[in-house]
């Protein structure tokens, strides 16, 4: 809402906060895992490329970045870009690695890929910030950290975390079939509305 609501009471009664919602036949999900992490987006320092880049070379491990590169930025060795993938080519991708940096730098709204790993049982590697304070829990779903020391040792630890249980968090809370209701419930809402707003007995 910006510096005007800070303090000054200031909202709105009928705003609402509804997520995405996915399909989970669009993933596969897979507790087998390749020896490789992942990034998957846009490459520019705002998603955080540079953090999956040097955490994953500070420990010796495989990345594979897909996406845009738009300006053709250069990779390390342990890197392998692959550029843009297609669907079917997502879909192997994340339900194969063992786990999946996003990183961004601004304050995420909501981080779609994110979930899209979750759905696929592959932990997720985010700073502690925006959506991330409630789409990734620390030590169930995957690790939010804050400096670098930490992105490496999340990565060295996901192998710990049970990818069944990330899989099903996020087809509960996720999946078409339980956002609907959310979106029910508040145009249901808003039909009470017309006459005395916030005031409106049912």
């Amino acid at each position: 809402y910006g510096l005007e609501a800070v303090g000054t009471c200031k909202q709105d009664w009928y705003d609402c906060v509804i997520p995405n919602y996915f399909d989970p036949d669009d993933f596969t999900y897979s507790n087998e895992k390749d020896d490789y992490f992942l990034y998957l987006g846009r490459v520019y320092s705002g998603k955080g490329t540079h953090i999956a880049i040097q955490a994953t070379e500070a420990i010796g491990a495989r990345l594979i970045i897909a996406g845009q590169n738009p300006d053709g930025t250069e990779f390390p060795d342990h890197v392998e870009f692959v550029g843009y993938a297609d669907v079917e080519r997502r879909r192997q991708l994340m339900s194969r690695a063992k786990g999946a940096f996003v990183a961004s730098q601004y304050i995420e709204p909501f981080g779609g890929v994110q979930i899209e790993m979750l759905m696929s049982g592959t932990p997720t590697i985010t700073t502690d910030w925006g959506a991330f304070t409630e789409t990734n829990i620390d030590e169930l779903t995957g690790y939010r950290c804050r400096t670098l020391d930490e992105f490496c040792e999340a990565a060295e630890k996901v192998k710990s975390l049970d990818t069944l249980t990330i899989h099903k968090r996020a087809v509960e809370l996720y999946s078409v079939d339980t956002i609907k209701y959310q979106y029910e419930k508040y145009f249901k809402r808003l039909l009470t509305l017309w006459d005395k707003g916030w005031y409106q007995r049912s």
